[in-house]
């Protein structure tokens, strides 16, 4: 191999290395210009092609978690990316392996996988690959040239070698900063999620609050539309005041008409429902609470198992685990063991529903506290509106499902959902 490198710099003019020296720090400074991933991908095939003449360039990068090979630059090729495991296909060897790989004949070639061409509707017949190294030296990626227009030479291999490099760095720039864009839009999503759980919690709150007044309006409505009644049947029909006892039960009949009407308004379905998994969403609820619980040493543990899915409204489900967090996290505010919350899915075959249990290991109930828990208005907080509990369990009784606790005095208290599955149990 040295003897070959000689060779190579030793046919290679003065003139030629200085225009190879131009082009790649040309190459270079447009490798720099952006940080846009799109931009450079153009830019990336724009370089290629122009110093090595082939019909198709692919570019993957490594992805060391799933152990797979994914397509940053996939020329001739809209809106598809390509996955390859590493070790499979040359690309696949080149990342396993950590060398160059230059198969004249692809279709014959033991290491060839054919999957992608019958995928695209293309012919591979040769392809030349390298690594992509990373600013430290590991391998970051695959370089893939598909199908020569004429054969690559030691100078073409010598810039391809060193060009690599830079690309690798490149796309390592871009990479970070696509992670900073993404990470930016999910805190943003995250605290617009957050402002509307919050702002729904209230109307919630607002709703069941209001369904109890009208409820409390509509029973002395009742009482006042029946003694009309019954003094209606005993005063004279020409009596003075039976013009004003009419006008006092229309006034009232509109009342109850109109209670009733607001009531069933409130009451109605909140919205549709959708298939729901419930570890998912238990994540999502618990991360609105993370801040808080670390302010407040609150360890969480989780423990989910593979389980169906669940057909619920997802706002409604948002609110119930909400809830029952918040509940927890104020039973442990003066618990004198170190304060920890337990998150557990799990799938129950025989009833063929999915159980969630949320326990805290705080002081427990109460008996007199225990028995009003569900009461509309009835808190221990100092600010509490008494409904989270009472709209959480109406919620879940809507969706057709069982909402339970178990407390015990200096043992924390666990409350329990269970919701009928809407799929058979995932393999």
């Amino acid at each position: 191999m040295k003897a070959l490198s000689a060779k190579v710099v030793s046919a290679e003019s003065p003139g030629d290395q200085i225009r190879r020296l131009q082009r790649m720090l040309e190459a270079t400074k447009f490798l720099g210009a952006t940080l846009d991933l799109r931009k450079l991908t153009k830019i990336i095939l724009q370089i290629i092609r122009r110093e090595v003449p082939v019909d198709r360039v692919t570019a993957f990068t490594i992805d060391r978690k799933l152990h797979v090979l994914r397509s940053v630059v996939a020329q001739g090729v809209k809106d598809v990316v390509i996955e390859v495991p590493v070790g499979v296909g040359v690309a696949g060897a080149v990342a396993q392996t950590n060398e160059t790989l230059d198969v004249s004949d692809a279709q014959n070639d033991v290491r060839f996988y054919g999957g992608i061409d019958r995928l695209l509707g293309y012919h591979t017949r040769d392809i030349f690959c390298l690594p992509i190294r990373s600013r430290n030296g590991d391998v970051a990626g695959v370089l893939e040239l598909l199908n020569r227009a004429r054969p690559i030479n030691d100078l073409d291999k010598t810039f391809l070698n060193d060009i690599s490099v830079h690309i690798g760095l490149a796309l390592e720039l871009a990479w970070s900063h696509r992670e900073v864009l993404d990470r930016e839009r999910l805190e943003r999503q995250f605290k617009a999620q957050r402002e509307r759980l919050i702002q729904l919690d209230r109307v919630r709150l607002m709703t069941e609050m209001l369904g109890s007044v009208m409820h409390e309006l509509n029973n002395p409505l009742a009482v006042l539309m029946g003694n009309v009644e019954l003094l209606k049947m005993r005063m004279e029909p020409q009596a003075q005041a039976a013009p004003y006892i009419d006008k006092i039960e229309a006034a009232a009949h509109r009342s109850s008409l109109a209670v009733r009407k607001f009531t069933k308004f409130i009451r109605s379905p909140r919205g549709k429902r959708c298939e729901l998994n419930l570890p998912d969403l238990l994540q999502q609820t618990a991360a609105l609470r993370q801040a808080e619980w670390q302010l407040a040493g609150i360890s969480v543990h989780h423990s989910f198992e593979n389980v169906p899915v669940v057909m619920a409204n997802e706002d409604d489900m948002h609110h119930v685990f909400l809830n029952i967090l918040k509940n927890a996290e104020e039973a442990m505010r003066s618990s004198r063991s170190k304060p920890r919350i337990d998150i557990r899915c799990s799938h129950d075959p025989a009833s063929e529903c999915v159980r969630v249990d949320i326990k805290d290991n705080g002081y427990g109930m109460t008996p007199d506290i225990r028995s009003r828990i569900f009461e509309p208005f009835f808190s221990t907080k100092r600010n509490g509106t008494g409904l989270g509990l009472t709209i959480a369990r109406r919620i879940i009784e809507e969706h057709d499902g069982k909402f339970t606790f178990e407390t015990k005095a200096s043992a924390g208290t666990t409350f329990t959902i269970e919701l009928p599955c809407h799929a058979a149990r995932p393999n």
